[in-house]
Parts: C-alpha cells; sequence; structure tokens
C-alpha cells in the first residue's frame, strides 16, 4: 500500500489504495493538522493575553495619571478657596478699619489746617497793625544782614 506520510490530504494516492490504510493515513493528515492548528490557537492566545495585559497596564498607569491630575486640580482648587477666603476675611477686617483710620486722619488733618488759618489770620492781621510800624523805621544794610544772620542786636 500507499503508507508513505504526507502533509495534506491530497498527496493520497487514489489508484491501488487500501481503505482502511487510506482512512488511517487521512486521519494521520487531519490529526496532525488539528495539533497544528491547536498550537496556533495557543501561540495567538498566548499573544493575545501578552497585548492585553500591556494594554490594561497601560490603561492602569493612564488611569492613576488621571488621578493624580485630579488629585492637584483638587488641591489648586483648594488652594484657591482658601486664598480666595483669606482675601474676603482681609477685607472685611481690615477695610472698615483703614476707612475708619482714614476718616479720623482726614478730621484730624482738617482741624489741624482750621487751626493753622486762624494762626494765618492772626499773624496776617498782626502784620497789617505793624506794618505802618516797619516802615517808620529804617535799617542799615548791615543791620538788615545781621538779623537775616540770626544776630541778636538791641539796636534797630
Amino acid at each position: 500500500g500507499g503508507s508513505s506520510s504526507s502533509s495534506s490530504l491530497r498527496s493520497v494516492r487514489r489508484h491501488n489504495v487500501d481503505p482502511t490504510a487510506s482512512v488511517m493515513q487521512a486521519l494521520g493528515v487531519i490529526s496532525g493538522m488539528m495539533d497544528e492548528s491547536i498550537t496556533n490557537y495557543e501561540l495567538e492566545t498566548v499573544r493575545c493575553e501578552v497585548v492585553e495585559n500591556k494594554e490594561r497596564n497601560m490603561l492602569r498607569e493612564s488611569q492613576m495619571n488621571v488621578d493624580a491630575a485630579s488629585a492637584q486640580a483638587s488641591a489648586s482648587k483648594t488652594g484657591l478657596l482658601r486664598a480666595q477666603e483669606t482675601m474676603r476675611t482681609i477685607e472685611e477686617q481690615t477695610s472698615p478699619s483703614l476707612d475708619k483710620q482714614l476718616e479720623e486722619t482726614s478730621e484730624k488733618c482738617k482741624g489741624e489746617l482750621d487751626v493753622m488759618k486762624v494762626q494765618l489770620t492772626s499773624v496776617t492781621s498782626d502784620l497789617t497793625v505793624l506794618k505802618p510800624l516797619f516802615s517808620s523805621f529804617t535799617c542799615t544794610d548791615t543791620a538788615l544782614l545781621e538779623v537775616r544772620a540770626g544776630s541778636n542786636t538791641s539796636s534797630g
């Protein structure tokens, strides 16, 4: 018979073939093809598992990055809210006291200016009275220089 091993059913000889041997040979070929298919299936399954594991790890890493960015954004928002609260507190506490202090200072300055105006009016009035008296005195140039230099002389 034809007991040569081949890799496909087409290579089986059709002439002078023992039916049992042909069936056995066909079963051998089919068994080989089945083993090859199972091996290929198992290899593909392993390759897919490796790819899936890599993708899962990438997804986990991406999720961790998203979580970290979210936490950072949350911390930033918390910091912003704290800063806004601090600013509001400062405005509420210091603004009224600064307004009051400004008002008090303005009133004090106005009072001091009023006092100075009275004094200026008094001095102006005194000058008006003294002006005719000063014009009756004649000073020499040296006496005027001595007065300007801060000398105390009793002569006029």
